[in-house]
């Protein structure tokens, strides 16, 4: 494949590959199918965001003036949902990001900095603890990777699904995860030693 294939392939890797494994489409506002709670006092961890995937909300990356650090509750929330993405696409074993610790550092990059996603990981934080305190930590993982591919941008599910979870899903496979789909690099990707002639962690032109 082509370096001009793969990049077109990373362009698109978070908007065509969410619709894969996914089950049905979640509508926001009406959630198929019941379930017993598995924290049913769990509460959102910011008042002042949005719980509901139905909620309106400006178009746009939200609030990128604002930045900070993930707590400790919202870096889980956000390995729960990398992790959740590795299972379903079968890529978990092939990425380099393998704790939460890590994933905190990558995420931070995003976070620290002007424009920030800070906002957006918190929003997304928020709307899975809503959602798990309503029907449990499984459903509540399927409504959120169900958030159809025309959400509205100016929606909370639109939001979910652009600035995060497509974002986890891009970092999935660029840190090794497009070995699941055949490739034998990605673009940026480094990984083993690098003073074995016979085993660069690049494709070199001749590979």
């Amino acid at each position: 494949m082509s370096r001009r294939q793969l990049l077109e392939a990373g362009a698109l890797v978070g908007v065509g590959l969410l619709t894969w494994g996914c089950g049905d489409n979640y509508s926001p506002g009406s959630p198929d199918g019941g379930g017993s709670p598995d924290d049913s006092d769990a509460q959102p961890p910011d008042n002042l965001l949005p719980v509901d995937p139905s909620a309106t909300v400006a178009e746009g990356l939200l609030a990128p003036e604002d930045s900070g650090t993930l707590d400790a509750a919202a870096l889980a929330s956000l390995w729960q949902l990398f992790a959740e993405i590795g299972r379903r696409w079968e890529s978990g074993a092939m990425s380099t990001i393998t704790s939460e610790a890590a994933l905190g550092d990558i995420l931070a990059l995003k976070t620290m900095e002007t424009p920030s996603y800070y906002t957006e990981y918190r929003l997304a934080h928020g709307v899975l603890v809503h959602l798990t305190g309503e029907y449990g930590a499984d459903q509540a993982l399927d409504m959120m990777f169900a958030f159809p591919a025309d959400a509205a941008a100016d929606t909370v599910a639109g939001h979910i699904r652009t600035y995060t979870l497509a974002e986890l899903l891009r970092l999935q496979v660029a840190y090794g995860g497009f070995r699941r789909f055949g490739f034998t690099n990605y673009p940026g990707f480094a990984g083993g030693p690098l003073d074995t002639p016979d085993a660069l962690p690049y494709q070199t032109w001749e590979g």
